[in-house]
């Protein structure tokens, strides 16, 4: 049996506490003994993370109609959905577009239509861009003009983002690239030539 389930029991994983505290004006003190889980990439909080998901399979698996309600989740969820549609661009870079889930998928697609009244056409989608679907659009923003859109992608949930620039009509990545960017929104300059992020 794994250690989180002895005995047909279900054992609680303990966080480890740290002697930390923060002090501020007036000498208020405020303790935050956890703040070692607040690294995601330390081996200590992946082996932490891997002992709660192993705790909350063990309970789960002792539901005797799991796989039922596992169903009937997937069927509520399992339904198209579309946001609400907004313009971009000037003149010949002037664009419809709106975000598309077709039920199930992990993100949700960037789709573009050139008129109201023009089919929609897939522009953007973040679910080809790692095989379990967790990369994900972050901040965004299209050029003044419309011929560009700048786009943050993180991985896993992470608040750390790479931004890339796409060309509309190609739908292709220029050569761009901008790591390590966190808590940024992206504003363009007119003209095209760049936009500011921090």
């Amino acid at each position: 049996a794994p250690p989180s389930l002895r005995r047909g029991r279900i054992v609680r994983v303990m966080a480890r506490r740290e002697e930390v505290k923060d002090v501020y004006p007036g000498g208020n003190e405020v303790l935050d003994p956890y703040r070692w889980l607040e690294d995601p990439d330390s081996e200590e909080t992946g082996k932490w993370v891997e002992a709660q998901n192993e705790r909350t399979n063990a309970f789960l698996n002792t539901l005797p109609n799991r796989e039922l309600l596992k169903q009937k989740l997937t069927e509520k969820y399992n339904y198209a959905k579309t946001g609400s549609t907004f313009k971009r661009g000037k003149e010949d870079y002037l664009r419809y577009y709106h975000y598309k889930n077709d039920g199930l998928q992990n993100q949700y697609v960037l789709m573009m239509q050139k008129s109201l009244d023009s089919d929609a056409v897939e522009f953007f989608d973040p679910n080809l861009l790692s095989s379990d679907g967790t990369k994900s659009i972050g901040a965004n923003a299209f050029s003044h003009s419309g011929r560009y859109w700048a786009h943050g992608i993180s991985a896993s949930g992470s608040d750390w983002q790479t931004i890339f620039v796409r060309e509309i009509t190609s739908k292709q990545n220029t050569e761009d690239k901008i790591e390590w960017v966190k808590f940024s929104g992206i504003s363009w300059v007119e003209g095209d030539s760049g936009f500011f992020y921090s």
